[in-house]
């Protein structure tokens, strides 16, 4: 899993945690600021910009494997223009400390102005000046990547808790996480049931808080090594490389996991 599909991913769950807020807000008979609005927004934005910086960097990584190509010197352009376009000015996130500027205005001019197939070498040393930011700034934001997940889930089970306690919805599809093999017609709308899914949805938000924290620390070891080995990344069957393909297997695996509790209730 590559970080542009992590952070994605994040900006999917901002979004829902912001219809989760508006919902729960409105069964209390209140409503939202506009200064909460604007902050949701903002972050919904500057996760798409992180997005956008790590989809240019990692297509300019694999341009640099194109340079000895007839036309490897435009798409190495390409990749650095696009690359300085992307990383021109990310804002702070919301619910983060300030970030750093991004110092790596350089590489990206270097890329784009690359004249010879030969300068693979220093294409390499000036993207790990944009890797160890992207790396620098994951690290950074870490933490607050991992609460926004937390605080999506938590403000939907306070919610579903409520309606389920007003009988508006019956949790009982909730079950489903048991794996008992009974469909959810089979249960009957009462008192235990409701209680023992709620349960079960207790257990499944524990679940997705692990997934989820697995993802985003495999995703950050995905960064690291980015960053710390990029040489070492272009030699094939290098021990740097098989520790990258680790790392990415893991996080999928448990992206997948999280994305199998986080489907609809």
């Amino acid at each position: 899993m590559q970080a542009s599909q992590y952070y994605d991913r994040l900006g999917v769950i901002t979004v829902e945690a912001w219809q989760n807020q508006i919902a729960f807000l409105s069964l209390a008979g209140s409503s939202a600021s506009p200064e909460d609005q604007d902050i949701f927004q903002k972050r919904v934005d500057a996760l798409s910009r992180r997005s956008s910086m790590a989809r240019a960097l990692a297509n300019a990584y694999v341009s640099i494997g194109s340079l000895r190509s007839s036309d490897g010197l435009n798409s190495v352009s390409t990749a650095g223009k696009n690359l300085g376009a992307a990383i021109g000015g990310i804002p702070n996130l919301p619910g983060a400390s300030a970030a750093a500027t991004a110092p790596i205005g350089q590489a990206a001019q270097f890329l784009a102005g690359l004249k010879r197939g030969s300068d693979a070498h220093k294409a390499l040393e000036s993207l790990s000046q944009a890797g160890a930011y992207q790396n620098d700034l994951f690290v950074h934001e870490r933490t607050a990547y991992i609460a926004m997940e937390v605080d999506r889930d938590e403000t939907a089970d306070r919610l579903l808790r409520q309606l389920a306690g007003a009988k508006l919805v019956n949790p009982s599809a909730l079950l489903r996480f048991l794996h008992l093999g009974v469909p959810q017609e089979a249960f009957p709308d009462n008192e235990r049931i409701r209680a023992m899914a709620l349960s079960a949805s207790s257990v499944a938000l524990y679940r997705k808080k692990t997934a989820w924290a697995c993802a985003t620390e495999n995703t950050a070891g995905t960064l690291e090594i980015t960053a710390t080995q990029t040489k070492d990344l272009a030699t094939p069957n290098s021990s740097a490389l098989n520790q990258l393909d680790q790392e990415l297997a893991q996080a999928k695996t448990c992206m997948s996991e999280y994305q199998i509790l986080d489907v609809d209730k």
